[in-house]
């Protein structure tokens, strides 16, 4: 049995609280009355790291006499897929062994500097419901199958519905048209992924749908919260995008998945680093299509640099007499 500890939050009747926790939970109930309560436990294989995750995922809510709440959990390891059912007892206990009448204790015992005062917590492993189980089976089949396709995938532009041609017209200062060039993809591919989830679990059961809504959220443990998807151009320039925030609504299929362009990681047709700024363009040369130097041109421009040329195959950046870097488009 593994027991938990907490320190008491004071003289105040946690009776009364534990009613007002009921009165808000009965109009959670509304949306998520046939949801189980559910852990998360990745990478857990013992029976012991199973029952702590069952004893967090247990409600903080219990009368403050003593008597016991039997909330039952069903935790899920997010990596395989296997998942334990426990009775979690949840009860105020004041150190003293005795039941009292209120949260707070008897002021006596409270004098008497009692130990390890507060909520406690049992997890005791159980059978749960067979159509539970094969439930959360399901929604963890969707969960996984919708995480990996953000597991370091890459992504057509035109495929998200973004219109733009090239990763270079994304690079430029925050007061420039790059700027609005960055959340506009930013934009399409949160819509992207909120189609997906959405067509993922569309059609299915409603507790499958919602409980793939709680998996796929930000406490499931299913997204890599640093994972990048990388999006490809018509013109062979890519960039990638990082997620920033994963979130879900009540509505099984409503997931929102924010990204943030990494500038930094745009990318040439030939595999080469987009500048950043206007110093890396000092000693900076590109070879390739007419489209491209243009892009590079355009670039360029956004960072104050000198240009001459009006067109060429080839790009030539280079700092003058210690002066300020000057381009310069040829064909060769």
């Amino acid at each position: 049995m593994n027991k938990r500890f907490s320190v008491s939050f004071g003289r105040c009747p946690l009776l009364s609280l534990f009613a007002v926790v009921l009165v808000m939970g009965a109009s959670a109930s509304l949306f998520a009355q046939d949801l189980p309560h559910t852990g998360f436990c990745n990478g857990c294989s013992s029976s012991a790291a199973f029952a702590d995750a069952a004893e967090e995922a247990a409600p903080d809510a219990a009368p403050g006499d003593g008597t016991p709440v039997i909330y039952p959990v069903y935790v899920i390891n997010p990596a395989n897929g296997s998942i334990h059912y426990f009775d979690v007892h949840v009860w105020y206990d004041w150190g003293d062994g005795q039941p009292h009448s209120s949260d707070s204790g008897d002021h006596d015992d409270r004098n008497e500097g009692l130990h390890s005062i507060g909520l406690q917590k049992a997890a005791y492993p159980g059978n749960g419901d067979p159509e539970i189980f094969a439930a959360m089976q399901e929604a963890h089949s969707v969960a996984v199958d919708f995480a990996s396709s953000l597991q370091s995938v890459t992504v057509y532009s035109g495929d998200i519905g973004y219109d733009g041609d090239s990763a270079i017209d994304l690079v430029g200062p925050q007061e420039s048209p790059a700027n609005y060039n960055r959340k506009a993809l930013q934009n399409a591919l949160t819509d992207h992924y909120g189609n997906l989830a959405g067509s993922l679990i569309f059609g299915l059961p409603d507790m499958v749908g919602r409980l793939a809504n709680r998996f796929i959220g930000p406490s499931g443990g299913y997204i890599n919260p640093y994972s990048r998807v990388h999006v490809e151009f018509p013109d062979g320039t890519t960039i990638q995008l990082e997620i920033t925030n994963v979130s879900t609504g009540f509505t099984p299929g409503d997931v929102t998945i924010e990204f943030e362009v990494k500038t930094h990681t745009a990318r040439l047709p030939d595999g080469s680093p987009v500048p950043e700024s206007a110093g890396e363009f000092d000693g900076f040369s590109y070879s390739g299509d007419t489209s491209v130097i243009q892009l590079l041109a355009d670039l360029a421009d956004r960072f104050g640099i000198s240009i001459t040329g009006t067109s060429g195959s080839t790009m030539v950046c280079v700092r003058v007499h210690g002066g300020p870097v000057q381009c310069e488009l040829v064909y060769h």
